[in-house]
């Protein structure tokens, strides 16, 4: 062995063990370069493990919350048109036997009862995603069974027109707060029923109408419009609860992007550094190269050339 040979061993060595080193280097910027990811795996976050854990248990259970705020922002907008569809049907025929009264023809009023029940019952018997929101916890089946005057007369009492159960339905909307959802069918038609229930009673309407058809009008007029206030006082409640609702997944959507940051910096490489560590290691890993290709070339015959 030449003692070029002898001399250039350990520089040899090195120099194997640095290329080694490069190119494993390289193996690992390129990688994070074609990922975006700091590491594959968690065990490559080391101290930052915990953190992550965290961030990441904490980011998806405030998507599922702002995705559920969502879902009812959606439901509240179907209740709100559903409220809005009885309270007109309630203030309509209100109109009609107002107007009645002043014609002093009340043959109308037959017909103005069917289509009054007819919204009541589209309205009160309101779905969402399978369930009648009106409905409370028997959310299965619908809250208001008439569909007809005849219906309404037939019933022993209007209570039992309503087969709502006796709790409203909630929602857990964040990890502290449960929402009521909706009111109970009897809460928003019972009163205006009553007062179809009742004026259907006075039946025959003729033109005139009889005396006591003329009273029965007269005080289905005053019921209908306390029936209408009822109904706007539950359309307020109703609203108040649906802001609430948006306004805690507006905040879920925040703490969601907060969140979002802080494990983006966690996991995320800069990818500016990374192309200039790669390419730094490939220079230096063509540099390894060759110096041992020259060290290789090392030995008594070059050197007696």
């Amino acid at each position: 062995m030449s003692l070029d040979r002898v001399a250039s061993f350990a520089q040899f060595q090195m120099s194997t063990a640095d290329m080694l080193r490069t190119q494993r280097d390289l193996a690992e910027l390129t990688r994070q370069a074609s990922s975006g990811k700091v590491a594959d795996d968690l065990a490559g976050y080391d101290g930052k493990l915990t953190t992550l854990v965290s961030s990441r248990g904490f980011m998806q259970r405030a998507e599922a919350f702002s995705q559920l705020g969502r879902e009812l922002g959606a439901r509240f907008e179907i209740q709100a048109q559903s409220l809005s569809r009885i309270a007109d049907a309630t203030i309509g025929l209100r109109d009609t036997v107002l107007q009645v009264l002043a014609l002093d023809d009340a043959t109308e009023i037959p017909r103005a009862l069917q289509n009054a029940v007819n919204d009541a019952a589209g309205a009160l018997n309101t779905s969402f995603a399978g369930q009648f929101v009106f409905a409370g916890e028997r959310s299965a089946d619908a809250p208001f069974l008439a569909r007809t005057v005849a219906d309404i007369t037939a019933a022993a009492s209007v209570d039992d027109l309503f087969q709502a159960g006796t709790r409203r339905q909630v929602a857990q909307v964040d990890d502290t707060t449960r929402s009521e959802l909706a009111p109970l069918a009897p809460e928003v038609g019972r009163d205006m029923v009553q007062a179809i229930r009742d004026l259907a009673a006075a039946a025959p309407f003729g033109r005139p109408p009889s005396p006591a058809a003329r009273a029965a009008l007269e005080t289905a007029a005053t019921a209908l419009e306390a029936a209408h206030v009822g109904i706007v006082q539950q359309q307020g409640i109703d609203g108040a609860r649906a802001r609430r609702v948006e306004d805690l997944q507006r905040r879920q959507d925040d703490f969601v992007n907060l969140l979002t940051g802080t494990v983006a910096n966690i996991e995320m490489v800069d990818m500016a550094e990374v192309a200039t560590r790669l390419n730094a290691a490939q220079v230096q890993l063509q540099a390894s190269a060759s110096v041992l290709g020259t060290l290789s070339r090392l030995n008594l015959l070059e050197f007696l050339r």
